[in-house]
């Protein structure tokens, strides 16, 4: 691992380099919806590995794909939609005693080895996106050497920017993604050109939909299932395979070519009725 990947979040340093127009990084991204499955659900976590072991194995190759079923051997703290509050997601992390904020505002991981799921939302209503993307990355690379994680889900909001559907950005989001493409403060003003470096950051494709593609859909932790919302787990996902959602909704996002010509369409049961787990 990289010396410095372990390293304190300086979030006052990151938020000035952002204003500077000096971040260009790409591991920076989304979200925050808490929603576990219903304890009163039928779906049996463990049927759903059983069936994702018959995945056709073309679903499973793609290195980024991202992880269904872990295991966890500490606490595991679930927090919901932040989307894109800044305090609201450091008062979250300091309820569920996962981090210290240092006087120098180096915020590091104390949660040992708690593994904090994130349920999606990080996207919309507020102006701090990318930096709670970044931050909860920074703190997953802290987080491993102590046998803890950070994982982020992905919510309707992350799909709806996928999609091109911005009704729920604030002005200074817009700002925040232009920065992140490389606008200079002097760009900052034409509101059209900042829509249309949006569409380009966060479509299919775009570096922020890639980042996002690396987030589950659905994850298993141990014997408990997490989603963003709907109707929680249901059989009817099981039957279609948790893998199967995951890797094709992040194919989407990836904007992978199929083997009609095509490119990869998000799965019906992501996002496609009342029954969706987004």
């Amino acid at each position: 691992m990289d010396k410095g990947a372990s390293r304190p979040f300086c979030w006052r340093a990151f938020l000035a380099n952002c204003l500077q127009g000096g971040f260009r990084g790409l591991g920076v991204l989304t979200s925050a919806l808490a929603s576990a499955v219903d304890p009163a659900s039928t779906v049996d976590p463990a049927a759903a590995v059983c069936k994702d072991e018959k995945l056709d194995e073309s679903l499973q190759g793609h290195p980024d794909d991202p992880p269904t079923i872990i295991k966890a051997t500490g606490r595991i703290v679930a927090i919901g939609d932040v989307h894109g509050d800044w305090q609201k997601t450091i008062d979250s992390l300091l309820v569920a005693r996962v981090i210290e904020v240092t006087e120098d505002d180096e915020i590091v991981w104390n949660g040992g080895d708690t593994t904090v799921v994130q349920l999606g939302d990080v996207m919309d209503r507020g102006d701090n996106e990318i930096a709670i993307v970044k931050l909860l990355r920074a703190l997953d690379m802290q987080a491993k050497p102590h046998g803890g994680a950070v994982h982020m889900l992905n919510g309707n909001h992350e799909s709806l920017n996928v999609c091109g559907d911005f009704r729920y950005i604030t002005p200074g989001a817009f700002i925040e993604s232009a920065l992140f493409a490389g606008l200079s403060e002097n760009e900052l003003s034409d509101w059209g050109l900042l829509a249309r470096v949006r569409y380009a950051v966060y479509k299919p494709g775009g570096p922020m939909a890639l980042e996002l593609a690396k987030n589950p859909t659905v994850l298993i932790v141990n014997d408990t299932a997490f989603a963003h919302g709907g109707e929680g787990l249901l059989p009817v996902h099981v039957n279609y395979g948790l893998k199967r959602l995951n890797a094709e909704t992040a194919a989407w996002m990836r904007a992978d070519d199929t083997s009609e010509g095509g490119k990869a369409a998000p799965p019906y049961l992501a996002m496609g009725d009342s029954n969706s787990v987004f």
